[in-house]
């Protein structure tokens, strides 16, 4: 496993730690009652760090009103705004500068959507192309506006996972000659080997097991709602026969 490159951890930052039952804290999210209008903002920050092969690779963090949430090494983490990507724009020797897209409004905080997405992105997991920043990102977004990440922003990442381990071969020889060329020593053993913990993981599982959430609180609430719809009309045929039978009653009883 290799530790991502782009975001040494800081005092300032809050790490989002797993629950009690996991030998962590925990405190309450900030959840917002579903029937409220979308308050919270979501956007997607970007930003180049890499070119390989005519393809390009992206950080990219979730923000949510005015803090930043991305996945590294550690864990979920939470900043300022674009603090993540101070570092990766510092490298950019092209000068390019991080985009922020405005994705929409959301239901949900975003330490609501951490505490959601938190018991599948816990520290310790992450792998640089099973299961990175992007991942968190795309998971991030349908789980706050049930939209998924741009392509381009994970392209490499699908490229390397759908031709694992041909790929992983090639990557491990490409970066030990960029290292020795730069170092002017020999690299042994490989550069890049997958992360046990994230090997088995995939984004879109995640966000299949997502909807298949939504769906059955959807069939729950319509079940509930005709439920209420028969009880009422239980109500209202039961009053109409008591209408219906006093007003045959007192038919009876004025032509006697």
């Amino acid at each position: 496993h290799v530790p991502s490159p782009y975001f040494p951890p800081l005092p300032r930052l809050r790490q989002h730690q797993t629950g009690r039952g996991m030998g962590g804290t925990s405190s309450s999210p900030d959840v917002e009652s579903t029937e409220d209008a979308p308050i919270h903002e979501v956007r997607l920050a970007a930003t180049e760090i890499i070119r390989i092969a005519g393809m390009r690779g992206y950080h990219t963090s979730v923000i949510v009103d005015d803090r930043e949430y991305f996945f590294d090494s550690v864990g979920i983490l939470e900043a300022q705004p674009l603090w993540s990507h101070t570092v990766s724009e510092a490298k950019n020797a092209d000068g390019s500068k991080t985009e922020v897209t405005v994705i929409g409004r959301s239901h949900l905080s975003g330490r609501a959507m951490v505490q959601a997405l938190r018991p599948h992105f816990e520290k310790g997991s992450y792998d640089v192309f099973y299961k990175n920043c992007n991942t968190f990102s795309d998971a991030a977004l349908y789980c706050l506006t049930k939209q998924r990440i741009v392509g381009k922003y994970n392209r490499i990442e699908r490229f390397v996972t759908a031709t694992n381990p041909v790929s992983i071969s090639l990557l491990n020889r490409l970066f030990k000659a960029l290292m020795e060329q730069s170092s002017g020593t020999a690299c042994q053993g490989d550069v890049y080997s997958t992360n046990p913990q994230a090997a088995d993981f995939s984004v879109d599982e995640l966000i299949a097991s997502m909807e298949g959430d939504d769906n059955e609180d959807s069939e729950e609430s319509e079940a509930a709602s005709e439920s209420e719809e028969d009880s009422d009309d239980e109500v209202n045929g039961c009053a109409l026969g008591r209408s219906f039978s006093l007003s045959a009653a007192q038919a009876s009883e004025s032509r006697q």
